[in-house]
This record gives C-alpha cells, sequence and structure tokens, in this order.
C-alpha cells in the first residue's frame, strides 16, 4: 500500500470494518463476505469493495500480517476512543488528517494549476500536510499506536514498530504527492506543495530526484541520440529534434527538480548546451558563415549552460566566430585589391596558394566561393609565378597581407563535447 493507493488499499476501508477489530470478529465477517460475492448476493454493511481479490488481500493484511495491519490502521478511520485513555479530540484530529489527505489526493491536478494559472493556491494539499503535521507532532498519537501494539498482541510487534513509523509515516504519506508531481505534464504547482510536509528539506531533495529518475532516463536517451544525428552531419534534424523532444523534458524536470537544488537538472541543461554549441560550430565549419540561426543556437546554449567551463568557451565560440567573420571581409577585400591591381589571374594563383594552407572545412568553402565567383577552380598545388622584380614585391607583399589575415582565420573555435554514461 503506497502512493495514491494509501487510502483506497487500506483493509479497513475495502472491508468496513473497524481498525480495532478482534480477529474473531473478523474472520465471521470475511466468511460472510466471501459467501455474499461467491453467489453475487447484496453486501449487507459498510464494506467499500466487492472485488473479491481486494477483499481477500485485506482480511490477508488484518489476520495474517500484523505489521502491516498497524500500518493500514494508522490510514484507516478511528472511532471513539476505547481502552486507549485517548481524548476524543486525538482521534478526531487523526481521521481529520485521514479525510484531508483523501480528499487532495481526489483533486484533478489540472484544478491545482487552473487556481495557480489564475494567481490562487488550491488549498487541498496545504490543508492535508497540516493536518498530519499536526497529528504526527502529538505525543497522544504516537501513545494510541504503542496501545495498538499490546492490544494486537502478536510476537512479530513490538515498541520498535512505532519507532520505524516515527521514522518513515513522513516519507509514506508525502510519496502519493510525489507520483502526482511526477505524472504532471506541468509539476511546478504540485511541487510547491511539498514544502507543507513534514519532510527535512535533503530528504526532500533526495525523494524528488528518486521520482524524477525517469525524467533523467529519458533525456539521456534523447541526447545520446541526437550526438549521433549530429555526427552523421544532420545539423537541422539535431536542433530540431532538441526544440521538439529534448525541451519539454528539460521543461518537466524544472518544474519538479529546480536546478537550484538538483545538480542532475543543472547537468541536464548544461548538456542541452553542448549540443547548441555543437550544432553551431558544425554548421560554420559546413558553410564557411556565421549565420543568424547559428547566433541564435550559441545565444540560446549560453542561457541554458550551468557550468562555468561551458559557459567560457560557448562565449569564446561567439567571439572568434565574430572575429572570424571581419578577419573573413578583410580576406575578401585584400583579395579585390590584389585581382583589380594584378588582374584576376594573380588573385585566383593567391586564392588556391592560401587554399594550399589550410584544412579549415569553413575557409576551405569561402575560397571556393570566390574562386567560383572569378569563374575559376580549386586546382590543388597550382604554382604561382612571380612577375618581374619591380610587381613581384609588390604582389609579394599583397600576398603577405592576405596570409597574414588568413592566420586569424585559422584559429578555429573550440568544439564542446560531452558524453553521456
Amino acid at each position: 500500500m503506497s502512493g495514491s493507493d494509501l487510502y483506497r488499499r487500506n483493509a479497513f476501508w475495502i472491508t468496513g470494518l473497524p481498525v480495532d477489530v478482534d480477529r474473531r470478529t473478523a474472520r465471521r465477517r470475511k466468511q460472510e463476505l466471501t459467501a455474499a460475492m461467491r453467489v453475487g448476493a447484496h453486501i449487507a454493511g459498510p464494506a467499500a469493495s466487492a472485488d473479491p481479490q481486494e477483499v481477500q488481500a485485506a482480511f490477508d493484511v488484518m489476520l495474517g500480517d500484523p505489521r502491516r495491519r498497524l500500518v493500514h490502521e494508522v490510514f484507516g478511520r478511528w472511532g471513539p476512543p476505547a481502552g486507549c485513555d485517548c481524548l476524543q479530540i486525538v482521534h478526531d484530529d487523526h481521521n481529520r488528517a485521514v479525510r484531508s489527505h483523501a480528499a487532495a489526493l481526489a483533486v484533478d491536478p489540472a484544478e491545482v494549476l487552473a487556481d495557480a494559472m489564475a494567481g490562487q493556491v488550491n488549498e487541498s494539499w496545504p490543508r492535508a500536510a497540516a493536518a498530519w503535521s499536526k497529528t504526527l507532532r502529538s505525543a497522544a498519537f504516537w501513545r494510541h499506536l504503542h496501545h495498538r501494539v499490546e492490544q494486537i498482541d502478536d510476537r512479530q510487534l513490538d515498541a520498535s514498530i512505532v519507532d520505524a513509523l516515527r521514522r518513515e509515516l513522513p516519507i509514506v504519506l508525502v510519496q502519493p504527492l510525489l507520483q502526482l508531481i511526477a505524472d504532471a505534464p506541468y509539476p511546478a504547482p504540485l511541487r510547491q506543495c511539498l514544502r507543507s510536509w513534514p519532510v527535512p528539506a535533503h530528504e526532500l531533495d533526495r525523494l524528488v530526484e528518486q521520482a524524477a529518475e525517469p525524467l533523467y532516463a529519458e533525456f539521456d536517451r534523447i541526447v545520446g541520440e541526437l550526438q549521433t544525428t549530429l555526427e552523421t552531419g544532420d545539423v537541422d534534424g539535431t536542433v530540431d529534434s532538441l526544440h521538439e523532444r529534448a525541451n519539454p523534458v528539460l521543461a518537466r524536470m524544472a518544474g519538479m527538480a529546480p536546478g537550484s537544488r538538483h545538480r542532475r537538472t543543472r547537468a541536464a541543461h548544461n548538456m542541452a548546451a553542448v549540443v547548441l554549441n555543437n550544432c553551431a560550430m558544425a554548421d560554420y565549419h559546413r558553410t564557411g558563415q556565421y549565420r543568424e540561426r547559428a547566433r541564435s543556437w550559441l545565444a540560446e546554449a549560453e542561457k541554458l549552460a550551468t557550468d562555468p567551463d561551458t559557459t567560457e568557451r560557448i562565449q569564446t565560440n561567439r567571439w572568434n566566430l565574430v572575429e572570424n567573420e571581419r578577419a573573413i571581409s578583410d580576406f575578401r577585400t585584400t583579395i579585390d585589391q590584389i585581382r583589380r591591381g594584378q588582374g584576376p589571374s594573380r588573385a585566383v594563383q593567391v586564392l588556391r596558394m592560401v587554399r594550399a594552407q589550410t584544412t579549415d572545412e569553413g575557409m576551405l568553402k569561402v575560397i571556393d566561393e570566390m574562386l567560383s565567383e572569378m569563374g575559376a577552380t580549386a586546382t590543388v598545388g597550382s604554382a604561382w609565378s612571380p612577375e618581374p622584380a619591380t610587381r613581384g614585391l609588390s604582389a609579394l607583399a599583397e600576398v603577405m597581407t592576405a596570409l597574414v589575415v588568413i592566420g586569424v582565420l585559422l584559429a578555429v573555435c573550440c568544439m564542446l563535447y560531452d558524453v553521456v554514461s
């Protein structure tokens, strides 16, 4: 019995019996219900279920497992005090906690979201948390459980079960809410309700990450596929898939386990930044241009990055690409001056010589484009024949200028890589 089944599968709710029912009465009730269900007869009394398997499981708890029975008593409705020396208010407070928690579980998460979007707080979960917090702080509540251990009188039970309940009950109580948060498409409003429950912050963080594990696993799988797609050269497909598949998972992850408190969420955002950075770099190396879309990808990557080293390298990439654009413009100007001063053939020879000195794909595309504009091809290994001394020195100076410019271009922007473990 856990999660949203905390009350729905409670043995006493299913059978309609009081939590302090004795074994003889429980056996008699089991016989009555079994006989009635066998023939399809009407079940007299307050039984909440007519499912034979549920009823059998409920009686197995009451008659065969004293430890689980005590746990089910905690989540059942307590009747008037009878031999336990409790004041009526102790039982009333406990029952109020049970009712309010069951009512909160019945609230549609969409209703909580709608209230949050309207700037309102849905009180169902805070009310349940307040009621259970009051009960858990009550010394009389714990004395009652010790009394029930004595009354059940089974050698499998001793005072240690109450101590275990004192440690574990807050976690059991918050598990249904965690399950709802994990299933919600927009978990942030429900997550806000966690703070009201009497669970230490560090333990709550652990439980949240545990509940978010499927999201982390899904994101890691998607990123692995994105990296494979990018390695094939499909930059557009990688970015589209990141936006369509990875970003929604990141949004749910941030709503459930905010990066301000959860390292794995920060790491996931940083991984998305790395993928976008690599897409921008791949686009530049493929086209030789720092296009607007690559600019937007790097800007998005910088916003997503959570690791200082990653942020620094993305910023360096952006600066390098801007400088490369400037250097390419200067290089084009220099080649144009050679073309106008020494003729197109000289400009083509310089371009071919520079082309032989670089292996950068982006620069090669720029040079090939310039050669194409002049109606030439990228003939590898073409020799440059110097003119007579006067003109040769002038041309040589212009070539040297071009090589200085190209030196800036050869400072290739760094790529960022990460490995999904």
